[in-house]
């Protein structure tokens, strides 16, 4: 993977789905407050018309819920248990990294 680029698991369709089910009214107003993305830029992304870069992926998934749902879609390996378990206790708890640690960590290596 480059640098700045989103991993190859990208599907615009399910990022759209995933969107519209979390905002079904005005989805890329709701979704460009929630993460601080451009509204052009999010419906670019839920067009399919451009693949979110690294920052904008890790906006997307630090929006609360919607990041959770989106996380568990497109990584499952990375968030599986994190995600399931929630509310089971604290990350520091069940000696995990938060997600976005471990995206970070990706997106450096």
């Amino acid at each position: 993977m480059s640098a700045g680029k989103f991993p190859q698991v990208w599907e615009c369709e399910t990022f759209e789905r995933i969107a519209r089910a979390a905002f079904p009214a005005s989805t890329e107003f709701y979704l460009s407050r929630a993460t601080g993305i451009s509204r052009r830029t999010v419906e670019k992304h839920l067009r399919g018309e451009a693949k979110p870069s690294a920052d904008h992926c890790l906006a997307y998934l630090a929006a609360g819920h919607f990041g959770q749902r989106l996380a568990a879609a497109f990584l499952p390996a990375a968030a599986g248990d994190q995600l399931a378990d929630r509310g089971q206790g604290s990350d520091e708890s069940r000696g995990t990294e938060p997600l976005t640690e471990i995206l970070r960590a990706r997106h450096a290596g």
